[in-house]
């Protein structure tokens, strides 16, 4: 299984909001970038390592996590829960919804996030993470 990175939208917003932990990828204007060497790459638990040479020619660049690591951040800094939900159709198909959580927010706030339903865990959870992006 491999982990799916998130949107440049998400990664955008996620820096904005303070998102700094190491990662193995950016974007840039030129796209996508691995920056870190893997066999130098140790944790991913905020530690700096050095950036591949010559692939940041001009910033603005955005770290790219995973959707995992983007949710653990969320969980563990700003306490914003946010869990895909398996849902079955009546016509026999599977969706998910993402549902976001937090007690840093007034239950009315909460209540007024009506995400759409996804066809894919993964296309729940960007939705989800975007949202709880947006309410920090």
């Amino acid at each position: 299984m491999k982990e799916k990175l998130v949107s440049r939208e998400v990664a955008e917003l996620a820096k904005e909001k303070g998102f700094n932990w190491c990662v193995g990828y950016a974007y840039s204007s030129k796209g996508l970038h691995q920056v870190y060497d893997s066999s130098n790459y140790e944790n991913m638990n905020g530690t700096r390592h050095e950036i591949i040479p010559n692939v940041y020619p001009n910033p603005p660049y955005y770290s790219v996590p995973t959707q995992a690591l983007l949710q653990k951040w969320l969980r563990e800094v700003h306490l914003i829960d946010c869990t895909p939900e398996y849902v079955a159709e009546g016509d026999g198909e599977i969706y998910y919804d993402s549902s976001v959580y937090s007690d840093s927010f007034r239950e009315e706030e909460l209540e007024a996030i009506d995400l759409d339903s996804k066809k894919s865990y993964e296309e729940a959870l960007e939705e989800g993470l975007l949202t709880a992006l947006n309410l920090i």
